[in-house]
Parts: C-alpha cells; sequence; structure tokens
C-alpha cells in the first residue's frame, strides 16, 4: 500500500492527515529539522487507509504514542511551493505541490500534553531518517509563529468548528 500521491510534471499531488491537538489552551505543532515554518503534525495517507487510521499511523512512526482520533474539523486545499514531498529532504531544491488535506482532533497521552516540548523522527530506522520537533504554542500567541498553511493559522486561535469547513490556501 503506497502514499496517496502521484506526481504530474513538476507538481506533486498528495493526500494529507493532520492532527489538531488543543490542551490548556495551547495547540500541538510540529516542524522537521530542514523547515524553519511550524505545521500541525500528520502525514500522508495510505491508499486504502481511512484518514484516522492514518494519523494514528503517524503518530506511532513519528513519536511512538497512540492518539485517539476526533471528528474531521476542516478539509483544506493548499497549493505550495516546497522541496518535493516524494524525495529526500532538501530545502535547495522546489516544487509545486497540490494538497488536500484532512484536518481531524486528536487528543494525546498526559506525557505529551504535560511538557512543552518534545522529539520525534520522520523515517524512523531508515538512512533517510530525519528528526522533528513537536512544541506546544498558547493558542493567543500564533500570530507570531510561521504556521502553514498560513490560512489554518487564524482557525486555530478561535474555537473549533461544530462543522466541518473548507478551507483553499493559494498563498
Amino acid at each position: 500500500m503506497g502514499n496517496a500521491q502521484m506526481r504530474d510534471g513538476d507538481t506533486v499531488f498528495l493526500c494529507r492527515v493532520a492532527g489538531v491537538a488543543v490542551h490548556d489552551n495551547r495547540v500541538l505543532l510540529h516542524r522537521s529539522e530542514h523547515d524553519e515554518f511550524w505545521a500541525l503534525p500528520g502525514g500522508r495517507l495510505n491508499v486504502g487507509e481511512t484518514a484516522a487510521d492514518a494519523l494514528r499511523r503517524e503518530m506511532v512512526e513519528e513519536v511512538g504514542v497512540e492518539v485517539a482520533v476526533g471528528r474531521l474539523l476542516w478539509v483544506v486545499e493548499n497549493f505550495f511551493n516546497h522541496y518535493p514531498l516524494d524525495q529526500l529532504p532538501d530545502p535547495s531544491t522546489s516544487s509545486n505541490h497540490h494538497e488536500i488535506g484532512l484536518y481531524l482532533e486528536m487528543e494525546l497521552p498526559h506525557e505529551l500534553t504535560a511538557v512543552d516540548s518534545f522529539m520525534g523522527h520522520e523515517l524512523a530506522g531508515t538512512s533517510r531518517e530525519f528528526a522533528l520537533e513537536f512544541r506546544w504554542f498558547e493558542r493567543t500567541g500564533l500570530a507570531f509563529v510561521d504556521v502553514r498553511p498560513a490560512a489554518v493559522k487564524d482557525l486555530l486561535a478561535e474555537p473549533l468548528p461544530a462543522g466541518v469547513s473548507t478551507i483553499v490556501n493559494t498563498g
């Protein structure tokens, strides 16, 4: 079972899942050792995998913990330029990306909500492994943090929606 992604010329199309964890008015974000910006934790969906199963799998792979996955909050269509997500991380290269993101509520175990930050790994145990930094941010202070997609940053500062919202981020 492979990733739900494909390449069309210089554009990578993919489906991503992300977890929205809010605890004590803080939201969990993460970043790769290769990036300067922060994002909600998650990863690429595998073909034939539910979004909830993908999010649980990603958190076990990246942090080694089981998480509780809740309801779908947002569907985000995101267009951005970044190093190719279907290759080894290389910030000196760049590709267009068209991403469909499924953002679900997520609850972490107490040992990860009781700390300010913790480390994880992408592609753990392989020659392509690299570090991930996870950090809790005050929701009221997100205006000063580079969060991507940018359209999600404003949503994170507000109460979580009662229903599902669709967002298109073109910048």
